[in-house]
């Protein structure tokens, strides 16, 4: 599976633990793995893990750059997208141009007509921020989309 087909494998699985917030990571992961209609790979299970652990200190990196708004007027969705994109920045797993890109992506296929836009204005404020050079953001600048091996799921121990 490509990079951007795990990238939205770890969205989906973000926005179901938005709506499970008392389970597990893992228990997610066991109940998606279950019902067999969410392809996986380790690289998605990697990304939603960090979600997990850090989803306060994403979601206090997103309340910082919101204007006008609070965290919880921001759609489960938008969110979600959100806190894949800041974990895969914070952990260090891809160019922080290819998680805003691939963020704006998601929007346009989840989100309402306008959460593509807001997603990519807050992600760029998240890159100036971390001092980010502008031509790493460049389209042209993002290397080729790297392909996932799709795992049968096992979770991992707790």
């Amino acid at each position: 599976m490509t990079r951007s087909e795990s990238r939205e494998a770890a969205f989906v699985l973000a926005f179901e633990q938005f709506f499970l917030s008392d389970e597990s990571a893992e228990d997610i992961i066991a109940g998606a793995s279950e019902c067999g209609t969410l392809r996986m790979s380790q690289y998605a299970l990697n990304v939603f893990r960090q979600v997990c652990e850090r989803a306060p200190a994403l979601d206090e990196q997103i309340a910082r750059h919101l204007k006008g708004w609070t965290l919880e007027r921001i759609s489960p969705v938008c969110r979600s997208i959100l806190r894949v994109a800041l974990a895969e920045i914070a952990a260090d797993f891809c160019p922080v141009g290819v998680a805003i890109n691939e963020a704006v992506e998601l929007a346009k296929k989840y989100g309402t007509d306008d959460d593509y836009a807001f997603v990519n204005g807050l992600l760029g404020a998240v890159a100036k921020e971390l001092g980010t050079p502008e031509e790493a953001l460049q389209a042209e600048a993002l290397p080729e989309a790297a392909e996932d091996e799709e795992l049968l799921v096992q979770p991992q121990e707790q």
